[in-house]
């Protein structure tokens, strides 16, 4: 194509085999849940039981609750329970003897947020929410079973087995600088590492690398096998300003 009629060249997107940080690898239950002691999911599986099967997850964007939530599925199964996942928006029709694991729940106004809470307690069906910061509800609280906080050394974990599917010329270093500059948020760490994989095995030909990291949301209920993609870098000479 001729570059200089800012014409794009078509880039076939990685594999999820050429990109360790790619979303397949990085989405919720790909990665395995890396507690600290005290947030090990039997523990957690066991104040959710103290708490009559309803609790609420609670910590900052990107940093585990959704990874969390899907860990205690099998655990709730093995226990005789009915755990389904529901988006906020998703869990107003809730079937008898479900265990509802609900993401997102800062996202819905408070007065749906209580009527929620009040139809879930009515129909006598367990819950556990996820939400940034801790939800209260008067004279019955809900109480906390876990706040996940990621560390460096939580980061130097999953770098470890996310880099020994693929080998990557990004370094345990560079996880640690964008972990430092990301706070809590792992996925954004992901998203950086991802990039940066992009920017250091692209072909020597495109001159500026563009790297667009795209992940389609995770059904909740039910799994998604996405990854990553690169959509039409440009070549020399293009407009940055025309990617997609």
């Amino acid at each position: 194509m001729n570059d200089a009629a800012g014409e794009f060249h078509e880039a076939r997107p990685p594999s999820r085999e050429s990109n360790p940080f790619s979303t397949c690898w990085t989405r919720p239950g790909a990665l395995d849940w890396a507690p600290s002691p005290s947030e090990d999911v039997a523990l957690i599986v066991d104040r959710l039981r103290q708490a009559d099967w309803r609790g609420q997850i609670v910590g900052p964007h990107g940093s585990g609750k959704s990874t969390l939530l899907h860990a205690l599925v099998e655990p709730l199964r093995q226990l005789g329970r009915h755990p389904r996942r529901y988006d906020v928006t998703d869990a107003t029709e809730v079937r008898p003897g479900e265990l509802l694991l609900v993401e997102a729940f800062e996202r819905a106004p408070l007065a749906t947020q209580r009527r929620l809470v009040r139809s879930w307690r009515s129909a006598g069906v367990g819950f556990v929410v996820t939400t940034h910061s801790r939800w209260r509800n008067g004279w019955r609280p809900l109480r906390v079973i876990a706040s996940p906080r990621p560390t460096a050394s939580l980061v130097a974990t999953l770098f470890a087995q996310l880099t020994t599917r693929v080998a990557t010329p990004v370094t345990l270093e560079d996880a640690l600088d964008s972990f430092a500059s990301r706070g809590t948020d792992l996925r954004r760490v992901w998203f950086d590492l991802y990039n940066l994989h992009e920017q250091r095995t692209r072909d020597d030909r495109t001159s500026e690398v563009v790297a667009t990291y795209w992940e389609r949301p995770v059904g909740l209920q039910g799994s998604d096998s996405s990854c990553s993609s690169i959509r039409r870098l440009p070549m020399r000479g293009d407009a940055v300003a025309g990617v997609q």
